[in-house]
């Protein structure tokens, strides 16, 4: 196998590889495979930092630095991807790896094949330089991330326990350039926290009968008023502080009006899949919805479970945590004054444009949630501009990412490791 010969093109090599998580079982050779190649297109890192594989296609990376005083620095990034169908309409094959007019195309380009690549590529230059450490660097590249990471991440996490081993921070995926949607400015978030991850299980009963004589309660009817229910009344707005900086001089009535918006400052609940009933003349004698909460730091899942249990119990409904890999309190807040913020904080600005790069939180969840008990903070932060969908961009059809901002995620961790090591 010939190396590709430029950045992006080995970068769209990795989003060939079918790299797909699913909890009900997955296949390691896509990862194996992307393994073999990743060492022809990044031999100087693979050879001298000689990966351990962890949970079966992990990647655990480590540069030992001079200093053994110094809090080691962890880079986090994850292989896997959500799947993809070429028939739902995609532009380009979703695991081709396409680079046409400056954009790289393929499943994984924003989530997280970017961070991937990217991490690797900026050490392969630095090594290719002629860099040593003062700090020990430490690479985390899990492979189960999308499906809770308890393979991957959490077995790092054990080994980098069982050596006792503390970093001073971790940076993982989550902060993003966004178009905020209540000034219609751009901003650079890093994420200074994450949200906890909760899915609920509502049931409802009822008689079953005859459609022709429909009785006054049905099971979809209340599944149908608990919807209205959770629609109508979201959680109260109750933000960090450290992140009102990203709000100042805007109406917080208008910042919680828009979707991205709300999710920044509060609990979020969706109702995501409903069922009831079995055939068109029949009333269901039961049904069931899902609801899925991303909570906000401040908040817990227990705290968020009684508050939905209290609400749909007077509704005759039964309300049940999921409990599953994903299942996540929300994140401590990192603080914003630290060395490691204002290392990530400086990186960002290299290659940010002049505009702000303010803390924020990232509204869904990461791998970090395991990474946070052998790291002093984490922050999640990279170069890439989402449009107006957000962070809705992550999983959808036609992922893909500019060649100009994936030579930025590059050259970001390129600067946050000569910063900080």
């Amino acid at each position: 196998m010939s190396r590709p010969r430029t950045p992006e093109e080995r970068f769209a090599g990795c989003l060939g590889f079918p790299t797909v998580s699913s909890r009900d079982g997955f296949s390691l050779e896509p990862f194996h495979e992307m393994h073999r190649y990743s060492r022809e297109c990044w031999p100087t890192v693979f050879s001298r930092m000689n990966p351990v594989t962890v949970g079966g296609a992990s990647l655990l990376f480590e540069l030992t630095g001079s200093d053994p005083s110094l809090e080691p620095l962890l880079l986090t990034a994850h292989q896997d991807v959500v799947p993809a169908n070429a028939d739902d309409g995609w532009d380009h094959p979703p695991f081709l790896g396409v680079v046409e007019n400056g954009v790289i195309h393929g499943r994984g380009a924003l989530d997280f094949k970017c961070g991937y690549a990217g991490i690797l590529e900026a050490c392969e230059t630095l090594l290719l330089q002629g860099f040593r450490p003062d700090r020990t660097l430490f690479l985390a590249m899990g492979h189960d991330e999308e499906i809770g990471g308890s393979a991957g991440a959490e077995g790092m996490t054990r080994l980098l326990e069982d050596r006792a081993v503390m970093c001073a921070f971790a940076l993982d995926e989550g902060g993003y350039i966004h178009i905020l949607p209540w000034s219609g400015k751009r901003a650079a978030l890093v994420g200074i926290a994450e949200k906890g991850y909760a899915t609920f299980s509502v049931k409802a009963e009822a008689e079953q009968g005859h459609a022709s004589v429909p009785t006054k309660v049905t099971a979809a009817g209340l599944l149908a008023g608990a919807v209205m229910h959770i629609e109508n009344n979201p959680f109260p707005p109750d933000p960090p502080p450290a992140i009102m900086p990203l709000f100042e001089s805007a109406d917080m009535n208008e910042v919680t009006l828009t979707p991205f918006g709300s999710a920044l400052t509060r609990t979020t609940a969706a109702v995501t899949v409903i069922r009831s009933g079995e055939k068109e003349n029949v009333l269901p004698a039961s049904g069931s919805m899902l609801v899925n909460c991303r909570i906000i730091p401040g908040e817990s899942v227990a705290s968020v479970e009684r508050r939905l249990s209290e609400a749909l119990s007077h509704m005759g409904l039964v309300v049940t945590l999921q409990r599953n890999e994903s299942l996540s309190e929300p994140s401590q807040v990192s603080p914003a004054d630290s060395d490691g913020y204002r290392v990530v904080r400086d990186a960002a600005r290299v290659f940010c444009g002049g505009i702000p790069v303010l803390p924020g939180i990232f509204v869904a969840a990461t791998d970090s949630r395991h990474y946070s008990r052998v790291a002093l903070s984490v922050y999640r932060f990279l170069p890439v501009e989402l449009d107006g969908r957000g962070v809705g961009m992550l999983h959808s059809r036609n992922e893909a990412v500019t060649v100009a901002d994936y030579h930025s995620c590059v050259g970001f961790y390129r600067e946050v490791i000569s910063r900080f090591c």
